[in-house]
């Protein structure tokens, strides 16, 4: 069937019905229908193009019973039901033989066909990224091999040909985001129909799916370890964690991750996932355990004792078990002790010899000692009595006369020969010195009328004196007789 779009061959033949002329000087004219073209530039020897639509050949001589085939190139252009094509011989003289159609009587030979119109459907794509190449697909009906179709997209026309029944077209550049209708179309005159329609749902890229890996940074050798991470990815993505040779899947709620992975050889081990983008390299150090701490132990005390009397040994311990036996050795003496929270004691009922006694403990799993330690062991001092105080006792006198020299005596006890003593009276003083526990002051002027407190410095006076001041009474009258 003829396609539009297509090449094929238009024959007309022409013959001499005569029984013994040669028909000669005749021409045959070939008119087409819209749909189809000839190309001129490939017509037979002897035939012209004098219209678009026509053709005309000379026949030259044909013997009779014999005939001439013209063979035309022609290309359909467009559909149609019952497109028409026309041939006719003509010629100047009824001599030209009996050609068939007759000159005389014959009409033109028609031939009607019908060119199914053309049709295209896209068929994809339904969705792009933006601004990526994008191929424009789609399948065509009634248009033959190499025909060209126009696809145009967001304002940008494509040609592409049609092999088989389908074409494409690639948009090296994309579209933007948005919903871009396709629409396809012959050249003019075919009339080629799009089936439905195509529109390309360009959407902006969905964010990158990342992740972020946030530890830990080290791990102990042997010990298995947790990796935890943040990412975007929505909840129930699984992520895929590898860290020295083994894969965890880990899965994503809320936002986090966690992947627990075996214990490693020491080594530095990179972490890579899949499922999802590191945002940053992760690295984690494993390394070997550390020695445990060293066992050490320190005396408290005691720092002094007595000679020959029972002692007890204290201490301290740091990273022992309790339970743990200690040995504890003062003076040549060796007393196990048992380690109880930390402490230890240690009872040397003997005691030691009077000197100074270094104390050392020893124990299990290498344990040391901090810090040195001694005993001072020594007799006791006895105290030396303290020495007495210095008293003083106002012996007299307990009255005076007015302005009158007095002299206040005293006692002392515990005051040597020879010390002096100030006493004190109505705001006089005077010094007076000890001689065998006694001393006197004399206060020349005496003391007004009144009570005077008697004070004394360089002793400490046993209870208060006073001395009582005043004039003494009028003497009685004489008696008298009458």
């Amino acid at each position: 069937p003829l396609q539009v779009g297509g090449n094929g061959t238009l024959t007309v033949k022409v013959d001499n019905l005569g029984q013994s002329d040669s028909a000669a000087g005749g021409k045959v004219v070939v008119t087409l229908p819209a749909q189809a073209q000839v190309d001129d530039t490939a017509l037979p020897t002897g035939c012209t193009k004098p219209a678009p639509s026509e053709v005309e050949c000379t026949l030259g001589a044909i013997t009779a019973q014999s005939h001439k085939t013209l063979t035309l190139p022609i290309t359909i252009v467009g559909s149609g039901v019952d497109s028409t094509f026309r041939s006719q011989v003509t010629g100047a003289a009824a001599d030209t033989g009996e050609l068939a159609p007759q000159l005389q009587n014959n009409g033109p030979i028609e031939r009607k066909v019908t060119i199914a119109a053309p049709t295209a459907t896209i068929t994809g794509p339904a969705s792009a990224q933006p601004n990526t190449a994008t191929t424009v697909t789609g399948t065509a009906t009634g248009l033959a091999d190499g025909a060209q179709v126009t696809v145009t997209v967001n304002g940008t026309a494509l040609q592409a040909t049609v092999t088989a029944g389908n074409f494409s077209v690639s948009f090296p550049s994309g579209f933007p985001a948005g919903t871009h209708a396709v629409t396809v179309t012959g050249p003019s005159g075919w009339a080629l129909t799009q089936n439905g329609t195509h529109s390309i749902q360009v959407d902006p890229p969905a964010p990158a799916t990342t992740a972020t890996i946030n530890g830990p940074a080290t791990a102990t050798a042997g010990t298995g370890f947790t990796v935890t991470g943040a990412s975007n990815a929505s909840d129930g993505t699984v992520i895929q964690v590898t860290v020295g040779g083994h894969t965890v899947s880990a899965t994503v709620n809320g936002g986090q991750f966690s992947a627990n992975i075996p214990g490693l050889a020491a080594g530095n081990y990179p972490v890579t996932i899949t499922g999802a983008t590191l945002t940053a390299p992760h690295s984690i150090q494993v390394n070997n355990p550390a020695p445990p701490p060293s066992p050490t132990a320190a005396i408290n005390g005691p720092a002094t004792a007595q000679p020959n009397t029972a002692i007890t040994v204290t201490g301290t311990t740091a990273n022992v078990p309790n339970g743990t036996q200690v040995n504890v050795t003062v003076g040549g003496q060796t007393v196990q002790a048992t380690v109880n929270n930390g402490q230890f004691n240690a009872s040397f009922p003997a005691g030691l010899p009077e000197g100074t006694h270094p104390v050392t403990v020893t124990g299990p799993n290498g344990l040391t000692q901090v810090g040195a330690h001694s005993i001072q062991v020594k007799k006791p001092v006895k105290p030396v009595d303290p020495a007495p105080e210095p008293t003083a006792t106002i012996t007299g006198p307990a009255t005076a006369k007015p302005n009158t020299a007095t002299t206040v005596t005293g006692t002392t006890a515990h005051v040597a020969n020879g010390t002096v003593i100030q006493v004190t009276v109505n705001g006089k003083t005077v010094p007076a010195t000890v001689n065998g526990g006694q001393f006197s002051a004399n206060f020349p002027e005496g003391f007004p009328e009144g009570t005077h407190a008697v004070t004394v410095t360089g002793a400490t006076l046993t209870a208060a004196h006073s001395i009582q001041v005043k004039k003494p009474a009028d003497p009685a009258p004489a008696p008298t007789a009458t």
